[in-house]
């Protein structure tokens, strides 16, 4: 897995990561959080510094909104990041739209022959 943070926030105590994004929908989609607490899981790890909350933001309007961490979901992350690795271990993958959209987010994106 690879990403880019858009934004860090290294506080004396924490560190909050920030994403931006286009839309102006500040609710969490479920690959939207497994992102940003991948994200705080390694600026926690680097910084030696928990991260208890993350901010979304939209890009359009610099509205944002403030999601806390909790320790079960790191424990998920975990979780999905093990299913992920055991499907491309067994050479499965996910049933895809195949759309643009879909695609240009996708962390199957290197192995998948079924994108546009």
């Amino acid at each position: 897995m690879c990403g880019v943070c858009d934004m860090l926030f290294v506080g004396v105590d924490e560190v909050v990561v920030l994403e931006f994004k286009q839309s102006d929908n500040l609710n969490l989609s479920n690959g939207a959080k497994m992102q940003l607490l991948a994200y705080a899981k390694m600026a926690s790890k680097t910084y030696a510094k928990p991260c208890k909350r993350v901010i979304l933001c939209s890009s359009n309007h610099l509205k944002h909104k403030v999601f806390n961490i909790f320790p079960n979901d790191f424990a998920r992350l975990k979780r999905v990041v093990k299913d992920m690795k055991n499907l491309l271990d067994n050479g499965v993958f996910p049933n895809s739209s195949a759309s643009l959209n879909a695609c240009n987010q996708c962390e199957f994106f290197n192995y998948c022959d079924d994108r546009e």
